[in-house]
């Protein structure tokens, strides 16, 4: 029982890396990836506004799913 617990414990702290990962890869990637083409086609401040928009539109996607996912 002590083995089945300490998996579970694992698995469960994998799974929360994962999820906090993916969130700040969404955000961080879409909004650094705005701020690249602001400051590439001199349109500061909307295509970083628009990156981090999209960002937390995926973000909340991958929290949606993760709250429907059936395990």
């Amino acid at each position: 029982m002590s083995e089945n617990k300490k998996t579970n414990w694992a698995k469960s702290l994998s799974e929360a890396i994962n999820f906090t990962t993916s969130i700040a890869a969404a955000v961080g990637g879409c909004g650094f990836l705005g701020y690249y083409l602001d400051k590439k086609f001199a349109t500061n401040p909307w295509f970083t506004l628009l990156g981090s928009v999209l960002g937390l539109a995926a973000a909340m996607k991958i929290m949606w799913d993760k709250m429907n996912s059936k395990k």
